[in-house]
């Protein structure tokens, strides 16, 4: 047994330990959780998230203290654990280091996660597989007609990686949650509408993690009385993504609203503003801010602080080509890309 195994044994025995007694004392044990990640925690991004946690939960009426408690009470317990874990600990903290080596072996920079959407599951097997030599463990799938089946073939095939599925209610509906019950390292995330209503009741009688998308086009989006029909989903999480690449392109003002909502601690739920989080994520891991997200034709779209560019073909080549190309370390600073 090596070091890193040892290690996630050790983390994963805590972490169960800690979801046992949340049913006694649900405020004081997600305090003991966000203790218990910043004694493990060596990494930049897991200490900077949770000494915020730390002192956002001095509020004991915290709506987040609320989210805890549905999570215990409908999610399963070795999902939280088992996704926790690969996205805290192998993505988060070990990815984190290789991803450091890598940015500075190549002198390019190497984004945290991957967003692709699905078509080639061979060829995304063989994306999956790249990116795990660089560090990169936590994929988020758009698939509106992915098939689950060959889904689950795939998540199964890299147990210690994370991924959010980003589909359709009515995809769901349609083939039935029965491929991926069982599935333990995968995050749901359903369109709001009102198919994603009735798929969000069924993957919370499931225990499934999961949550809900909206697709914006201004800031409309966290309006009071949208936020407020957020709820009725019961999610774990709110992800707000860009309608197209124009949108993506405009700076709304939004992400600074976001982040205020998410101090006023008033929703149930994480709030996100996904590509201005992950950029941000990505910042406090290796400096350099960015974004990689791959088309069904192979084709790749680049963010950072340059902005939103056309890249590379995964279809001629290889991932750390076209990151080379694509990001190289510093090119945002100077102004280059």
């Amino acid at each position: 047994m090596n070091s890193h195994d040892l290690t996630r044994i050790l983390i994963e025995g805590a972490v169960g330990r800690t979801l046992n007694q949340v049913r006694k004392d649900s405020h004081r044990s997600l305090r003991n959780l966000v203790d218990l990640g910043l004694t493990f925690s060596k990494g930049r991004f897991q200490q900077t998230f949770l000494e915020l946690a730390q002192h956002m939960l001095e509020n004991e009426n915290s709506a987040y203290y609320t989210l805890l408690d549905m999570m215990v009470e409908r999610a399963d317990h070795e999902s939280l654990k088992t996704f926790g874990v690969n996205a805290g600990y192998e993505g988060l903290t070990r990815g984190a280091r290789t991803i450091r080596r890598i940015e500075a072996e190549e002198g390019c920079n190497v984004p945290w996660a991957l967003g692709l959407e699905l078509e080639d599951l061979d060829a995304a097997r063989d994306l999956i597989r790249q990116g795990m030599e660089l560090g990169i463990y936590i994929y988020g799938f758009e698939g509106r007609q992915v098939d689950l089946v060959a889904l689950r073939e795939l998540m199964d095939s890299a147990p210690q990686c994370a991924f959010g599925l980003f589909t359709t209610g009515e995809n769901l509906l349609r083939q039935g949650l029965g491929p991926l019950e069982g599935c333990r390292n995968v995050y749901i995330s359903v369109k709001a509408d009102d198919s994603g209503l009735e798929a969000a009741e069924a993957l919370g009688a499931g225990g499934f993690l999961y949550g809900i998308h909206v697709l914006y086009e201004d800031d409309s989006c966290i309006a009071p009385e949208k936020l407020e029909r957020y709820l009725d989903y019961k999610p774990l999480a709110v992800a707000l993504l860009p309608r197209n690449e124009e949108t993506l392109r405009r700076d709304l003002g939004l992400y600074a609203q976001v982040k205020a909502l998410r101090f006023q601690q008033k929703y149930p739920y994480f709030l996100l503003d996904l590509v201005r989080d992950s950029l941000y994520v990505d910042r406090v891991i290796s400096e350099d801010p960015c974004m990689l997200y791959i088309r069904r034709d192979g084709s790749t779209m680049a963010v950072d602080s340059c902005g939103v560019r056309e890249t590379g073909d995964l279809t001629k080549e290889s991932l750390i080509q076209v990151l080379r190309q694509a990001l190289p370390k510093g090119a945002f600073k100077e102004g280059r890309a």
